[in-house]
């Protein structure tokens, strides 16, 4: 009598040959191109130590200068020195300035004419401080609403349950300064984003989908 096959456990073989003989083929080929000899005057391939290997190449990822970035653009001083060139703006971030609280202000300088949507209406403000992480700095809303007492348990558990809000994030744009130590920003990457929700408050006012033009 004929022994009833189990569709799943045959299906599941036949993927698990199919693997193993894919791995069997890329372990084959693989020694292959180790073991191949290179041809009369065609150069092998070059290690870590060569000349052509990554120590020899510069880093394409690593920031540029300082004053390579900031190159003809035109200062404007302030709480954060701001450089503009054509349609780009750099914040420039002392090392003081991360982690140091200071007011975040949107305001909307056109308006719709209609359904609440005004000019010059403040959209909302936040404490916020600017965070390093690694190769990004975060713009983070702090959360100043709810405080306790340092050290104690209420402010653990306050901690965990009013947690500070991402606001928007990029990546630093330049090596640090020489001497002042800052870093520029693309302040076009952090904040040309809707941070406001104003796509959203559009759509429930007029029941049609909106999207942010960062250009």
């Amino acid at each position: 009598m004929a022994t009833p096959v189990n569709l799943k456990q045959k299906r599941l073989a036949i993927v698990v040959s199919s693997l193993l003989a894919l791995g069997a083929a890329a372990g084959s080929i693989s020694a292959n191109a180790q073991t191949t000899p290179a041809a009369a005057g065609v150069p092998g391939p070059v290690g870590p130590a060569g000349p052509a290997g990554p120590a020899a190449r510069p880093d394409a990822a690593a920031p540029k200068p300082f004053a390579e970035i900031i190159k003809e653009a035109k200062l404007i001083p302030g709480y954060f020195n701001l450089y503009q060139k054509d349609e780009k703006v750099w914040v420039e971030i002392k090392p003081e300035q991360f982690n140091s609280p200071f007011f975040f202000q949107m305001n909307s300088t056109r308006g719709l004419g209609e359904v609440r949507f005004r000019s010059n209406s403040m959209l909302g403000g936040h404490i916020a401080e600017l965070k390093k992480l690694g190769n990004n700095v975060q713009l983070i809303a702090k959360n100043h609403r709810f405080t306790a007492k340092a050290g104690s348990a209420i402010e653990r558990a306050l901690k965990e349950s009013f947690t500070d809000s991402l606001l928007a994030v990029t990546a630093v744009a330049s090596a640090p300064h020489p001497e002042r130590k800052s870093i520029l920003i693309d302040a076009n990457a952090l904040l040309l984003a809707d941070i406001p929700g104003m796509a959203t408050r559009l759509e429930t006012a007029f029941r049609i989908p909106y999207a942010y033009d960062a250009r």
